[in-house]
């Protein structure tokens, strides 16, 4: 976690980006992948906090909601939303990358708004 911590940082020390946006993560069978998942989302929020960034959060039907118009959008029409919605000739692959841009444009949605939801 250490290296995943010290990359977060470096990477918002060089980009000064205003805000970090992550997904809330559910998981109820799968113990050990939600430890993992836990652990590099912790290092990510020190990290942001030491950089003096906000993180805001934002659960999967949210994400839904901001990109497809409704919360029950599978996986694939997200990622149609957002090749759509960045002019991409295809969907971003790998799906880890769909998602990220996913988040990130659910926050710009949602600050936009003005119902940004800090963490």
């Amino acid at each position: 976690m250490g290296r995943i911590h010290a990359r977060v940082l470096e990477v918002l020390h060089r980009f000064r980006p205003e805000a970090v946006a992550v997904e809330e993560q559910f998981f109820y069978r799968q113990n050990e992948l939600a430890y993992k998942v836990g652990w590099a989302l912790g290092a990510v929020l020190v990290a942001a906090f030491e950089a003096g960034v906000p993180v805001y959060a934002y659960g999967p039907m949210q994400v839904k909601q901001a990109l497809a118009g409704h919360g029950h959008a599978a996986k694939e029409e997200v990622a149609l939303m957002v090749r759509g919605i960045l002019g991409l000739k295809e969907a971003p692959r790998p799906s880890h990358l769909a998602d990220a841009l996913a988040i990130a444009l659910t926050h710009a949605f949602y600050a936009r708004m003005g119902t940004a939801k800090l963490l």
